[in-house]
């Protein structure tokens, strides 16, 4: 009950008017009315290439490309990943959560705007 009532809280402070969270096989869905605009990342955006695999966002949360500002980038285009490289990291409620690459490869798209929030099951990189 708890985590639900951070989620919604999560939903006040970043206006978001839907929010799904899944997390050891509950999943929860919250709805509420109209707010204001958020810049997003859409899970219906798709990699601009159809070869590669998608890396997607496991929650909702702001996404982020390094683990501290102004450190490197986890993950640019062209480089080389290992499976269970992190990737990018995604904040939610104040909590940080590595994003790793599911599987070997070379980063063939960045798809998020670092600091924007990422819905649920957004493409947020590409592996090919």
């Amino acid at each position: 009950m708890k985590e639900i009532r951070e989620l919604a809280d999560l939903m006040t402070e970043c206006g978001l008017t839907r929010l799904e969270y899944e997390r050891d096989g509950l999943r929860v869905a919250l709805e509420r009315g109209s707010a204001a605009p958020v810049a997003a990342v859409a899970a219906t955006e798709q990699p601009p290439q159809s070869v590669g695999t998608a890396v997607t966002a496991p929650l909702v949360g702001i996404v982020y490309g390094s683990r501290e500002p102004g450190a490197e980038p986890l993950a640019a285009v062209g480089q080389s990943v290992k499976k269970g490289d992190t990737v990018c990291v995604i904040e939610a409620m104040k909590m940080f959560c590595e994003v790793s690459a599911p599987c070997d490869g070379t980063v063939l798209a960045v798809l998020f705007e670092n600091g924007a929030l990422a819905e649920f099951g957004a493409t947020l990189l590409t592996i090919g």
